[in-house]
């Protein structure tokens, strides 16, 4: 009565909820606006950019880590990271 391996692959893909890509990410409480590095070279902060969001600052490198998470790297520097977990929650989290 033990799951198998291929229990565990199918619940790995079940709780994958985007395909890999570049995505730009809004915040609910503000689809207008988007995620993105600061276009300023001293600063690599992230701040809110108004639409459209096709600028690589502005576009995120989406991966699944095959362990229920995923990794958002900004598509102009890969050096920053944001990431996040399914967690057992309407929206999941971000850290």
């Amino acid at each position: 009565y033990l799951p198998k391996s291929a229990y565990w692959q199918m619940q790995e893909e079940l709780f994958r909820v985007l395909p890999d890509g570049l995505y730009s990410l809004s915040p609910q409480s503000q689809p207008d606006q988007c995620l993105g590095l600061s276009e300023n070279t001293i600063s690599d902060a992230v701040q809110l950019y108004p639409h459209p969001c096709n600028r690589p600052s502005q576009l995120w490198n989406i991966t699944w880590l095959n362990d229920g998470t995923y990794r958002f790297s900004s598509a102009k520097a890969n050096t920053r990271v944001l990431s996040a977990t399914n967690a057992p929650a309407p929206m999941g989290s971000i850290q």
